[in-house]
């Protein structure tokens, strides 16, 4: 809906509150968000004092950017074509045609209109299917979902290779690189380790680029500091080393 008020010059900022309370606010209540361009009295502290008064959000366009208002400028667009058609020959009768401006501009059917009736019509179909998918979809992520892991300062863990997490990089590296000491606890998901040679920014990781270090019944406690050997493999009278992971 729409409404034409002929005035003579441009309004201040309480003709345009009086303005709106006798033509608007009286009729169609109070909205919750008034758009408007960056005019002296929509920018003036009173009217957002005003508006602030009665529960109204105060929005103004971008300067020199109509197009964030299009609604409200192909509205006066329209209007100006049809005063143009009917007032060529007498202008200063202008205002007597408002009437019939805003009886034609109210009685228009926007394809729009059309369109967001069949959207509402197509989105009461499809909620409820679209709930009851997302319930399913939920109910198996929380089956497959674990607990965040919490690591303990001091406590040694293995550091994801990817994206290369601990310096390591490649196809063929291993995929966990360490063990190392948990220096820091940042927060809930995330931990500095003890990078040999990097900062704390460079060294810190979620969880989920962090594995516990645990101790089987035969294996033997691993120590970043100790260098462990190599294994051998015999080849004839050749002993040659070779790297396993």
């Amino acid at each position: 809906m729409v409404r034409f008020i002929p005035l003579k010059t441009l309004p201040t900022v309480l003709e345009t509150a009086d303005l709106l309370f006798r033509h608007v606010f009286r009729q169609f209540g109070l909205p919750e968000d008034i758009m408007s361009d960056r005019g002296p009295q929509f920018t003036s502290q009173i009217w957002k004092e005003l508006l602030g008064k009665l529960n109204i959000m105060v929005s103004l366009t971008s300067g020199y950017h109509p197009q964030a208002n299009g609604q409200a400028e192909r509205t006066n667009q329209e209007l100006g074509n049809f005063l143009c058609l009917y007032c060529q020959h007498h202008p200063e009768t202008w205002s007597a045609y408002l009437p019939w401006a805003e009886y034609a501009q109210n009685s228009l059917h926007h394809a729009v209109e059309t369109w967001c009736k069949e959207s509402e019509r197509t989105w009461e179909e499809r909620h409820p299917r679209l709930h009851k998918a997302i319930a399913a979809f939920k109910l198996k992520a929380d089956r497959m979902r674990r607990e965040t892991p919490q690591y303990d300062v001091g406590q040694k863990v293995y550091v994801s290779s990817r994206d290369g997490h601990a310096g390591a990089t490649g196809k063929l590296a291993a995929k966990y690189e360490g063990p190392y000491r948990v220096m820091e606890r940042i927060n809930e998901v995330t931990y500095w380790v003890g990078l040999a040679g990097c900062n704390q920014a460079s060294s810190t990781f979620h969880v989920s680029a962090l594995k516990p270090v645990t101790q089987g019944p035969l294996a033997r406690e691993a120590d970043s500091s100790i260098d462990l050997p190599l294994p051998l493999s015999l080849e004839g009278d050749k002993v040659s080393p070779w790297l396993t992971r």
